[in-house]
């Protein structure tokens, strides 16, 4: 089972999971993330840039040992204390196992103890249903909400964007 979130390691069975993961149409769209077709290469520098970069933190989640989705703090804001938090299971068979919950807890601890900081906030399709149940049964409340904010690139429809946020 997960035990802890843990560095993404660029192996070739990792990297060719982001770069699937990059390219579903499906993902993407829960995620407001348009999709790309990477080479391995260009897959490799993602992860790298996103291991550099100073204002985020960016974790595998892990099930026995196989990269199944990744977690991130983005838009680390030190003098604010307060950030992103995100996260995505790639692969639908480990949907629903309680990784989100896992991995949400343990991204709130690295928020609080390694970047010390008080506030996540969260931004989640309104049809992402699991998503937003998933951060409301963690304690996140509703913040705000972007009316026809995001055009569905599976269906076409303009969806609103919650905004969820917990202190920590």
């Amino acid at each position: 089972m997960l035990k802890e979130l843990g560095e993404i390691k660029p192996s070739d069975i990792n990297i060719e999971k982001l770069k699937n993961w990059k390219a579903d149409r499906n993902l993407c769209d829960l995620i407001m993330s348009k999709p790309v077709t990477l080479s391995k290469d260009e897959t490799r520098e993602w992860l790298r840039r996103n291991q550099a970069d100073e204002n985020q933190e960016i974790k595998g989640l892990f099930l026995n040992g196989e990269l199944v989705g990744v977690a991130r703090l983005m838009f680390i804001n030190s003098e604010d204390s307060l950030a992103e938090i995100g996260l995505y299971i790639g692969g639908e068979n480990t949907r629903g196992l309680g990784l989100g919950t896992l991995a949400l807890s343990q991204l709130e601890e690295i928020a609080r103890d390694k970047w010390r900081l008080n506030k996540l906030y969260a931004r989640i399709l309104d049809s992402n249903i699991s998503s937003v149940m998933l951060f409301k049964g963690q304690g996140y409340s509703r913040e705000g909400l972007l009316r026809s904010h995001y055009r569905s690139i599976i269906t076409s429809k303009w969806n609103d964007i919650i905004y969820l946020a917990k202190f920590i």
